[in-house]
């Protein structure tokens, strides 16, 4: 029973740093330079597309 407990903790605790490290992610500054440069290049090669200067 304890070994399932400690099991268990041990999970918990693993799956706590993978949420933080998410979290660390979505609030990062090259995260957000990324979204832009890509946003940039993605508008730009529209505008090309449809053939506006």
């Amino acid at each position: 029973m304890e070994n399932n407990l400690e099991q268990r903790i041990q999970k918990i605790e693993e799956r706590n740093r993978a949420v933080e490290a998410d979290k660390g992610w979505e609030t990062s500054w090259t995260r957000r330079v990324l979204l832009t440069i890509f946003t940039y290049l993605a508008i730009a090669v529209y505008l090309w597309a449809i053939r506006i200067s």
